[in-house]
């Protein structure tokens, strides 16, 4: 898909625009090194992104929480170690929350995912 979008936008009038985003992998970087292609990049782990998934860690645990009738859950301590985990992967957050939702015992299964995962390694988180 790379290929035929690096090869084909040249070619568009300049009213077309694609945004796209990705993590910085080698190959990707290597395809979009031509004139056509305005990169930016940002750092998904400054504070301020941190926040916003503490946020969406605590809705989306509570709703669970909720639903299943578990009380006193998520600790803030379990909050930090999800936000954590994540290394700044949104995404992550929410898939993992996806998964809890149709848990049997959500409590054990976010522990268990939560050791599991090491930090500093975005190939184990996405395994998750």
């Amino acid at each position: 898909l790379l290929q035929v979008l690096n090869g084909a936008i040249s070619t568009l009038p300049g009213v077309f625009k694609i945004f796209m985003t990705s993590r910085d992998i080698t190959e990707i970087q290597r395809l979009l090194q031509t004139k056509h292609v305005r990169s930016r990049s940002f750092n998904h782990q400054e504070d301020i992104c941190f926040k916003d998934m503490n946020i969406v860690a605590q809705v989306h645990l509570k709703d669970i929480a909720e639903k299943l009738e578990i009380r006193d859950w998520p600790s803030d301590d379990v909050l930090k170690k999800v936000v954590l985990k994540s290394e700044g992967l949104m995404i992550w957050i929410v898939a993992i929350c996806q998964y809890l939702k149709d848990s049997f015992d959500p409590q054990k299964e976010l522990e268990d995912m939560l050791e599991k995962t090491e930090g500093g390694n975005y190939e184990d988180a996405e395994e998750q």
